[in-house]
């Protein structure tokens, strides 16, 4: 809400269904955060093992915040999509 309520353009609904938010029981996956812009238009995810802490609160925040400007510049020249990541 915090994205959405500056006027931001929500995340597709595919974010929440691509995303890795908790560790897998079946493999080892690395769990350190990282936000991804599969396609440079809509495929956007995040890859974290989220654990309910106020560290975590902030990364998770700050990885949201790449895939919101990913999302927001994606019809922008390569140069300020690649923005996204500074």
């Amino acid at each position: 809400k915090f994205f959405t309520s500056m006027g931001i353009n929500p995340l597709p609904e595919t974010f929440y269904e691509r995303s890795l938010f908790t560790k897998p029981q079946d493999r080892d996956v690395q769990c350190h955060a990282s936000a991804w812009n599969i396609d440079s238009k809509d495929d956007l995810r995040i890859k974290m093992c989220i654990q309910r802490t106020g560290e975590e609160f902030s990364v998770i925040h700050h990885e949201l915040g790449h895939n919101f400007y990913q999302r927001a510049y994606n019809t922008q020249p390569l140069y300020y999509q690649e923005s996204a990541n500074d």
